[in-house]
């Protein structure tokens, strides 16, 4: 029976390897799911709050009048979209 015994004792420590194995690793992805969601959000966040922002800009004829032109603002975002 001591052949038993150790064999048992394997199967044991192998299932509790295992699971003390798998937990951090779940653990980690979610982490890693909720980090990538966040940012996600943070993005749409942004934009939404960019576009509150410029709102104010808009209903206000001084505020304007700063604003580059919209030919400007295109040729700009353009260039930034435009890779050598």
């Amino acid at each position: 029976m001591p052949l038993a015994a150790t064999v048992d004792g394997l199967v044991q420590t192998l299932i509790v390897t295992v699971l003390l194995t798998i937990v951090p690793e779940q653990r980690r992805k979610r982490a890693i799911r909720r980090t990538l969601e966040l940012a996600f959000l943070n993005h749409h966040v942004r934009n939404a709050l960019t576009q509150m922002t410029m709102i104010s800009y808009i209903a206000d004829p001084e505020r304007q009048e700063r604003l580059p032109p919209p030919a400007f603002r295109k040729s700009c975002s353009e260039s930034r979209t435009t890779r050598i």
